[in-house]
C-alpha cells in the first residue's frame, strides 16, 4: 500500500459528501490531535493547484477555493473544531451542501484564477474535456 489512512464514513455523522468531512474531522482530531486543521481536495480534480494549500494556509482555517464562476467546498482547508461543531447539527443521517456548510464555518473564499483548476471528472464528457486541456496546456 501507500501507507495512507482509509477513514471510513461513520453512522453518527451527516450523509452526503459532509460524511466524509465528518469521519476525516474525527480522525484528525483522535490521530493527530494537535493539528488545527485538514485539507481537503477531491480525487477526481485533475487540475487543482499545486499551491492549493499554501494559499489557503495563508487566508487561514477555514478558507475554501472559488473561482470566477463558483465556490469549490471540495478544495478546502477546515479547522477540526469548527467543521464538528458546525456538523454536529447534521448527525444523524442528515445531509448538508458543502458550499452552505463552508459559508457556515465562516470559511474565507480564497480566488484562484486557473479557470480549469477544479473540474471534475465524472463522466467519458468530462474526460474529454480533459483531454482537451491537456492538449492546450501542453
Amino acid at each position: 500500500g501507500l501507507g495512507l489512512a482509509v477513514t471510513p464514513d461513520r453512522e453518527d455523522g451527516p450523509a452526503g459528501p459532509a460524511a466524509g468531512l465528518w469521519a476525516a474531522a474525527h480522525h484528525v482530531a483522535k490521530a493527530s490531535p494537535e493539528a488545527q486543521a485538514f485539507a481537503t481536495a477531491p480525487v477526481d480534480g485533475p487540475f487543482f493547484p499545486r499551491h492549493l494549500v499554501a494559499k489557503l494556509q495563508g487566508a487561514g482555517a477555514p478558507s475554501v477555493a472559488v473561482d470566477e464562476q463558483s465556490m469549490h467546498p471540495t478544495f478546502a482547508l477546515w479547522r477540526v473544531t469548527t467543521l464538528l461543531d458546525a456538523l454536529r447539527s447534521y448527525a444523524g443521517g442528515k445531509g448538508v451542501a458543502l458550499h452552505k456548510l463552508a459559508k457556515k464555518c465562516g470559511a474565507t473564499q480564497v480566488r484562484f484564477p486557473d479557470r480549469d483548476a477544479f473540474m471534475n471528472v465524472n463522466s467519458p464528457d468530462d474526460f474529454k474535456t480533459v483531454e482537451a486541456i491537456l492538449a492546450r496546456k501542453l
